[in-house]
């Protein structure tokens, strides 16, 4: 009797091992399978070093380049204008003009001039350490230069029944006035005024943006 109790427990004892054992066995391999296909470890390295490019200084650039760049083609200077010229033609025999064969007439029509820049092309560059944002925008061009069609009108007429003149080819005669009238703004600083208030546009854009920010705008062009 005594020796069949020793046996029972001499197999108590070994079914407690083997479970030990397992127990073990079962938590090292998954101690080993999650080093493998657990989460990767991620090392985040700061490095503080002058002249670095922070991610708050590509932010803000790229910030304020968008901006700009989505105005595109903006018209930023017009020049309107009243265009009259008036046409005397006489018949002549030499220098000497034939009586009542003058005729006369004024052409007169009105448009408008465009000019402006193209603020896709822009470039922004932040400084932080001087506190400086720099625009660097293209040189302005004109966009448009169009004369108002419903504008056209032939006044003070003096036709001679002996010599009657006409306005003539139309299409030609606009070339003309359009390339006459692009001079006469330009001589008068259309594009230097596109520059101004192009520079005043960005600038005001800007500090919308950086608001609270303490920086130095500075605007030029290619």
């Amino acid at each position: 009797m005594d020796s069949e109790k020793r046996e029972k427990k001499s197999w108590i004892a070994v079914v407690i091992v083997v479970c030990v054992l397992v127990t073990v066995l079962f938590c090292a391999g998954f101690a080993i399978l999650f080093s493998i296909f657990g989460p990767a470890k991620t090392e985040v390295i700061t490095v503080e070093k002058e002249g670095i490019i922070t991610e708050e200084k590509i932010n803000t650039s790229e910030t304020l380049r968008s901006g700009i760049t989505a105005m595109g083609q903006l018209v930023t200077a017009s020049y309107w204008y009243e265009h009259a010229e008036y046409y005397e033609d006489s018949k002549k025999i030499k220098d000497f003009t034939i009586p009542f064969t003058t005729s006369s007439f004024v052409l007169q029509c009105s448009g408008k001039i465009s000019a402006g820049i193209d603020f896709s092309k822009a470039d922004v560059d932040v400084f932080d350490d001087n506190k400086m944002i720099v625009i660097t925008m293209p040189s302005p061009e004109v966009f448009s230069n169009d004369i108002d069609s419903e504008s056209f009108e032939v006044c003070a007429e003096k036709n001679s029944v002996f010599n009657k003149i006409e306005v003539g080819d139309t299409t030609e005669t606009v070339a003309r006035i359009e390339k006459d009238e692009l001079q006469k703004a330009l001589d008068k600083g259309l594009l230097e005024e596109a520059k101004e208030n192009a520079s005043k546009t960005v600038k005001s854009f800007v500090y919308s943006v950086m608001t609270g920010k303490d920086y130095e705008v500075l605007t030029e062009f290619k």
